[in-house]
């Protein structure tokens, strides 16, 4: 038996289809049920500078699937392969050494991430309009919260299919986040995603 979220994130995705927001194929296919929904996390690690300015891309062109480090595979998704983000987690670490994405232990609480990343705006954009903007502070947890915990969007957030996407923090002037040690991000999205039966 599906769940309530699922009958809501299903009824999103039919109405986005209805809309146009997906190519004749997809919204076809959607129709025909050769399309499926179902739970879905994407995750990006990377290194950010240690004090830095504007804005830094989490994901690019070059950006490659590696397990511990990256679901995505690029700034696109594959054809049919829709994205519905309910819940977005931001984790923060540092390590005295680069190459460490995959080895750290991300933390959300407010005694672990940063001043200059609280400060910050997470800004998820698709063919140059905004999927999502909102400050990081909205994912750091009090301490006593532990650090795992998944932010709920308060609206759905869609990635659609085989268009460029681009993930990336923006910095207040002046940011620091370490004197010493070189300082790293985690950025996790859940929800549920569209895939080829």
């Amino acid at each position: 038996m599906n769940t309530v979220k699922f009958q809501t994130v299903a009824n999103f995705i039919k109405a986005m289809a209805k809309a146009g927001q997906f190519s004749v194929d997809t919204a076809h296919k959607l129709a025909n049920g050769e399309i499926i929904l179902r739970d879905n996390t994407e995750l990006v690690r990377k290194i950010l500078p240690k004090a830095p300015a504007g804005t830094t891309k989490i994901i690019d062109s070059n950006t490659k699937r590696l397990a511990g480090i990256s679901s995505f595979d690029g700034q696109k998704l594959e054809k049919s392969n829709n994205l519905v983000i309910t819940h977005a987690r931001i984790g923060y670490a540092s390590d005295v050494a680069t190459g460490k994405e995959a080895s750290l232990v991300y933390k959300n609480s407010q005694d672990v991430v940063p001043a200059g990343l609280r400060s910050a705006n997470i800004i998820i954009e698709q063919d140059g309009k905004p999927v999502a903007k909102l400050p990081v502070m909205d994912f750091v947890k009090p301490a006593n919260e532990g650090n795992s915990a998944y932010t709920e969007l308060s609206a759905f957030a869609l990635v659609r299919e085989e268009i460029s996407f681009d993930i990336k923090i923006e910095f207040a002037d002046g940011s620091v986040l370490e004197a010493t040690d070189y300082p790293y991000v985690e950025v996790a999205l859940k929800g549920m995603a569209t895939f080829q039966r």
